[in-house]
């Protein structure tokens, strides 16, 4: 898919490709792992199915399970993680499946499970199994606290690829290939451009609200389509960032 890029307004909203949101990895691996990550070996599948939810404390802990289908028991995979606005971890390397394609840890072959307490709203989890040669690679995302919004059949949800500071927006259900108009009310003026929509009616921006001398504060973004017209507040800064 292409994305038009435009700004609309210095430390406002920018719209660009949501790939080009990404901290810096310190070393070339870690740089091909984010390649890779970002681009999974076609017809390869990883899922992470919560298991639990449940309070610790004030904050939401959450379990996931791991199931991957179509993948080689043949090669041998490394599980990592990548937290928000940070690099990725490697939790375990040798992992293998069992006959459900359930993730096993590589120890005691019991199924692997990712625990994430304390996540904000429109924050992902991410995991992904690489090969030990790295020819294979599959990876997943879950969104716990969703930031959408729907109206009719299009919606548009929300991802904050860097915390508090930039979000990704992926539009989906609009008409196909038509130009959606987004605005924002930002430092007290309103500011538009347009995201284009692929064959599918389906589109992707990064919206930067972060107003210079602010900690938080919230912006008004509205999409509007053809056949639908949808609106949210942007929470962004610190207030962004509380646990849920």
């Amino acid at each position: 898919m292409k994305f038009r890029a435009a700004i609309l307004f210095s430390l406002c909203v920018t719209l660009s490709t949501w790939s080009q949101v990404t901290v810096p990895p310190p070393g070339q691996d870690l740089r091909k792992l984010k390649d890779a990550w970002n681009s999974p070996t076609p017809g390869t599948s990883l899922k992470m199915k919560e298991s639990e939810r449940m309070k610790v404390g004030e904050v939401t802990g959450i379990v996931f399970r791991l199931v991957v289908t179509r993948m080689s028991p043949e090669k041998k995979y490394d599980l990592w993680v990548w937290p928000s606005n940070k690099d990725p971890i490697r939790l375990d390397s040798n992992v293998q499946f069992d006959s459900a394609g359930t993730v096993l840890q590589s120890s005691d072959k019991q199924p692997f499970t990712l625990s994430f307490v304390g996540m904000s709203k429109g924050e992902a989890a991410r995991a992904a199994l690489l090969s030990d040669d790295q020819q294979v690679v599959a990876s997943a995302k879950m969104i716990p606290f969703p930031i959408e919004v729907a109206n009719g059949p299009c919606h548009v949800a929300v991802e904050q690829v860097i915390l508090g500071q930039a979000f990704g927006v992926r539009g989906t259900g609009f008409a196909a290939d038509e130009e959606v108009a987004i605005s924002c009310k930002c430092k007290k003026n309103e500011l538009r451009t347009q995201a284009k929509a692929d064959a599918q009616g389906s589109w992707e921006a990064v919206l930067v609200p972060v107003e210079a001398g602010k900690e938080s504060g919230t912006t008004p973004i509205e999409f509007v389509g053809r056949n639908c017209r949808l609106g949210l507040d942007l929470v962004w800064g610190k207030a962004a960032l509380t646990y849920q």
